[in-house]
């Protein structure tokens, strides 16, 4: 028996198991690394955005003085409620906002209705 048949620390000696890699940091699975250093320094990946929420809450606004089309709104802001709990909650308060936006424009304007029609 040679020296380097008895040595446990020479190279060679053990068969490695290939290097096994980290667990990613949270909320960075889905990002392309490539995307992230494409351009020069480091740019984060953007940020989530819920549309939904946001046309939603636009058209609340715009929609005040139409109120048929109130209707449109406060679905689209359910819809964006429900978009923000997969998205970590983002668009929440703007779903939210367009929905009770459009609820209350909806009765006061209805309000507006009846005392016309019936209030005289």
């Amino acid at each position: 028996m040679t020296v380097e048949s008895q040595d446990r620390f020479a190279v060679g000696s053990r068969t490695q198991s290939p290097p096994v890699a980290p667990p990613p940091f949270p909320g960075t699975d889905a990002v392309d690394p490539n995307e992230v250093f494409s351009s020069p320094g480091y740019t984060g990946p953007p940020p989530p955005r819920n549309s939904v929420a946001v046309v939603a809450l636009w058209l609340t606004v715009f929609f005040i003085f139409l109120p048929p089309l109130l209707v449109v709104s406060g679905i689209l802001g359910v819809w964006g409620l429900v978009l923000s709990e997969t998205r970590q909650g983002v668009g929440r308060r703007a779903g939210l906002a367009a929905l009770v936006v459009s609820v209350l424009a909806g009765v006061l304007w209805g309000a507006i209705i009846l005392f016309t029609v019936y209030g005289g």
